[in-house]
């Protein structure tokens, strides 16, 4: 358990540094903790990008902000640190880089470009801003009834307005399984057609469905993609996606045999390597393998390094 929890923290986008208040969040005064003088940072987000001067994240002290802050209705608490209030916030304007204030303040950055850039416990609240915003901008309406909700919890609930309904609506994350299938000294790579550019390649992965564990979603998603039977499924870390809103579970498993088949029309292609095989195409720029920011990346690397599996390595530069 230790080993996985140490690996975990490596994972972009996780080790928070907020507290995030949970048992709070039904009692928090608003107008008192988004008032000028408020020790309070806002965390801007416009169009599912970030705030960035240069490689830091720009947090904006509420006194500069307090333009941005008359809609309660898009506000999202997401915590403290060191005696400090964070609020998430929708960037209404069309084109705020055009807009005086946000160009004294940075640029807006897509999220992928931002967390590279940034300092990991940045990067966390960053990516815990967008998922809240993502979640709280498709839930607007109730899924039972069809009625207006309404922000309450400071952005964590949103209740039916709907007397007749009320029904809540908490903040929910898709669990996705990523897996690092090996046989032998090989590990399986593959590709969907989308990805960018060609030569780009990472892991087998896909949203587990109602009434399967995990480790029946990492068997269901490897045969149906693959064709591969597999075993010792093994449980690494996990990792916030925010992307838009998932929670990826990552694991290792062996295949049985070695012969595969694209079945599901997922992927377009799948190839087995060897670690030295892997190295010289990533060398040679035949191959350009997952973001360091994803678990895929790291799962790579973890079986790249098999003896240096506590160091994660950007093998996308190797």
């Amino acid at each position: 358990m230790t080993n996985h929890l140490h690996r975990s923290r490596q994972n972009y986008f996780t080790s928070n540094p907020l507290d995030r208040l949970a048992t709070h969040r039904p009692t928090i005064n608003l107008q008192e903790i988004m008032a000028a003088d408020a020790p309070t940072y806002v965390v801007p987000v416009w169009q599912g990008k970030h705030l960035m001067k240069g490689s830091d994240p720009v947090f904006v002290p509420i006194a500069q902000a307090q333009h941005l802050v008359q809609d309660q209705s898009k506000w999202v608490f997401l915590g403290t640190r060191e005696a400090h209030h964070y609020f998430a916030i929708e960037v209404a304007e069309e084109a705020p880089d055009e807009h005086p204030f946000w160009q004294q303040q940075g640029n807006f950055e897509k999220l992928r470009q931002a967390s590279q850039a940034a300092e990991r416990a940045e990067a966390a609240i960053l990516g815990y801003a967008q998922a809240m915003l993502y979640w709280n901008r498709n839930h607007l309406y109730c899924g039972r009834c069809g009625s207006a909700t309404e922000n309450q919890w400071a952005g964590h609930v949103r209740v039916c307005s709907n007397i007749d309904c009320g029904k809540k609506h908490y903040p929910r994350t898709d669990p996705a399984i990523i897996t690092m299938i090996t046989y032998q000294n090989q590990a399986l790579l593959v590709r969907q057609p989308h990805w960018q550019p060609s030569t780009r390649l990472s892991l087998v992965a896909g949203f587990v469905e109602p009434g399967e564990s995990l480790e029946e979603a990492v068997q269901r998603e490897v045969m149906e993609e693959v064709g591969l039977e597999i075993n010792q499924v093994q449980y690494q870390s996990s990792q916030p996606w925010p992307f838009p809103g998932s929670i990826m579970l990552g694991f290792k498993a062996q295949a049985t045999h070695q012969a595969f088949e694209l079945l599901d029309q997922e992927l377009e292609a799948a190839r087995w390597f060897t670690r030295a095989q892997l190295k010289e195409a990533v060398a040679k720029e035949e191959v350009l393998l997952s973001s360091p920011i994803s678990i895929s990346g790291v799962l790579i690397n973890a079986w790249l390094n098999e003896e240096e599996t506590e160091m994660v390595v950007d093998t996308t530069k190797m």
